[in-house]
């Protein structure tokens, strides 16, 4: 089967964001037995090496410059913005992604009929896929997450009002947004079964199938013991906005009640924004170089705390961790897709979501090495169970030939 992928974002296996990590972990295994080219955009931070070492996993590699402009802040630029929203219909963050040259490559591709099916890993690329595209060859949206779910859920929390009047006037906007492109696809798939009940909520007929997030079970291994102390582990992600709230959350309220208890407790913070740095200033409070080996941390860490507030889609900061066998304490967002507790499930990270809650959980964590040993064997097991990307490939791999005539091929998965 000849498959076309658009990943605007360049793939990559080490990032700590769950883009590029899925998309290039999909590609990877079934470039294994299809034919995948990948169509993306160069990425300014990135290096020639990298996207050369990218094409060893494609058949083909077509990239094309990305010239992203950081949008502008301030009352009027928000509002223009809002306008263009309301004109185009099309997210500002979507439309930031989109290259015409990239676009005239892909329309010609398909009017050769040189694919059998065409994927869009994340929604930012659906700008790509045309409607009328439905009638001839089969596409897949690989969403990631619900951009008009999360922007509900962001108007849930305690913010300020100007921000509340910011999402209320792009929420409907968003689910317009969300209805009109998922109804240009074949078939959609989602991270999680909340995402996929969001989805589900926009009255789209489309099948709807949950692939969650994986994780690389050799880049990850299992730590042979736990060192114990007092160290805790916090891994940044790619909302800014949510990681400033977070990390100050951690060390204004957590750390300090934590430590008048622990006095030796370290917080190592990891992959934050400068404007967050001063923190380090904190005693006990470390900030991680940005070359440092996230493997090598979970290494040394006694519990990772993930107190997630937004973003879209499953996590990859608590599934490496569990990968590892650190123990994870985390909000409902952060363990959003995980089968970590409840009566009948092996408990395999701890809930919170209050600062009491945290202070409970990680305090628990720290005094108990045998909770620390049940929560290791038990998270490490419920990786290898529901998210190697081997077997997620697999089921992303039955969404994808459902209804596709392709020629025979002899490659294998396994």
């Amino acid at each position: 089967m000849k498959i076309l992928m658009i990943s605007a974002i360049l793939p990559s296996p080490y990032t700590p964001n769950s883009i590029p990590t899925r998309t290039f972990n999909l590609m990877k295994y079934l470039n294994e037995r299809h034919e995948v080219t990948l169509v993306a955009q160069h990425d300014q931070m990135a290096k020639d090496d990298q996207i050369d070492t990218l094409g060893k996993w494609v058949e083909d590699l077509v990239i094309f410059p990305h010239h992203y402009e950081m949008g502008r802040r301030g009352i009027m630029n928000r509002a223009k913005r809002l306008g263009q929203f309301l004109k185009e219909g099309t997210p500002n963050s979507v439309l930031s992604y989109y290259s015409p040259q990239m676009q005239q490559w892909i329309d010609e591709k398909v009017a050769e009929e040189s694919f059998d099916v065409i994927t869009c890993e994340h929604s930012i690329n659906e700008i790509y896929v045309r409607p009328e595209w439905q009638k001839q060859i089969r596409t897949i949206a690989n969403i990631h997450g619900s951009m008009y779910g999360t922007c509900q859920k962001y108007l849930e929390r305690q913010t300020t009002a100007k921000k509340k009047l910011r999402e209320q006037l792009n929420l409907p906007l968003l689910k317009r947004y969300e209805q009109q492109y998922c109804s240009k696809f074949s078939a959609l798939v989602t991270t999680t079964t909340e995402d996929k009940q969001q989805i589900k909520a926009l009255q789209t007929e489309k099948s709807i199938t949950v692939i969650p997030n994986g994780v690389d079970l050799n880049l990850f291994s299992k730590r042979v013991r736990d060192l114990g102390g007092y160290q805790l582990l916090y891994v940044s992600h790619q909302e800014e906005l949510a990681v400033t709230e977070e990390v100050n959350f951690l060390c204004e309220s957590v750390f300090p009640e934590l430590k008048s208890r622990y006095p030796e407790i370290m917080l190592t913070l990891l992959g934050i924004p400068n404007q967050l740095h001063h923190w380090g200033e904190v005693s006990g409070i470390r900030i991680a170089d940005k070359r440092s080996s996230l493997q090598t941390l979970l290494q040394q860490t006694t519990v990772c705390v993930c107190p997630t507030q937004a973003g879209l889609g499953m996590k990859l900061a608590p599934l490496r961790a569990m990968a590892v066998g650190v123990p994870v304490v985390g909000s409902d967002r952060a363990l959003e897709g995980l089968n970590v507790d409840g009566k009948t499930v092996n408990l395999a990270a701890m809930r919170a979501n209050r600062l009491e809650e945290y202070i409970y959980a990680i305090g628990r964590l720290l005094q108990d090495p045998q909770l620390r040993q049940r929560l290791s064997q038990n998270a490490r097991h419920l990786v290898e169970k529901n998210h190697d990307w081997r077997k997620l490939t697999e089921q992303y791999e039955k969404v994808l030939m459902a209804n596709v005539n392709y020629p025979a091929t002899t490659r294998s998965l396994s």
